[in-house]
């Protein structure tokens, strides 16, 4: 299960990608995200919000494209957690304005049905695990 988990994140990356460089139609976002996926954005984001279901994703995903010119997100680690993983990611983005950011991040997926239900992000991969243990207890 664990390994199937990280699977299915992985293909959220690809799709990510490839999202950037085109449209990509619902059936593919289907095959990755659960129809309730809740997007809670890094509490430290401005005006950070939440997004649910496919409707909430595409939003999400259009406040991304109206703000930057590129967004490349290049996992390092996948660290699989029961139904969750969490992933060290290098964000590298450049905003439409030529402002350039590089920063490492960690990103948590909770999967169930082999689709992505819940996403969230943290600074680091330490604070993103020990969220992780808490919710275990």
């Amino acid at each position: 299960m664990p390994e199937a988990n990280v699977e299915t994140v992985k293909r959220v990356y690809t799709l990510a990608a490839e999202a950037w460089r085109s449209e990509v139609d619902v059936s593919t976002v289907a095959q990755v995200y659960h129809p309730e996926i809740l997007i809670e954005e890094r509490t430290d984001f401005p005006d950070s919000d939440t997004y649910e279901g496919y409707a909430g994703l595409a939003r999400w995903w259009n406040a991304f494209r109206d703000v930057y010119e590129e967004v490349r997100l290049e996992p390092q680690e996948f660290i699989p957690h029961g139904d969750r993983v969490v992933v060290r990611v290098r964000h590298v983005l450049r905003s439409k304005g030529g402002v350039a950011l590089e920063q490492e991040v960690a990103h948590v997926f909770q999967v169930r049905d082999d689709r992505v239900v819940h996403m969230t992000g943290y600074g680091d991969v330490e604070q993103a695990l020990q969220m992780v243990r808490a919710a275990d207890r």
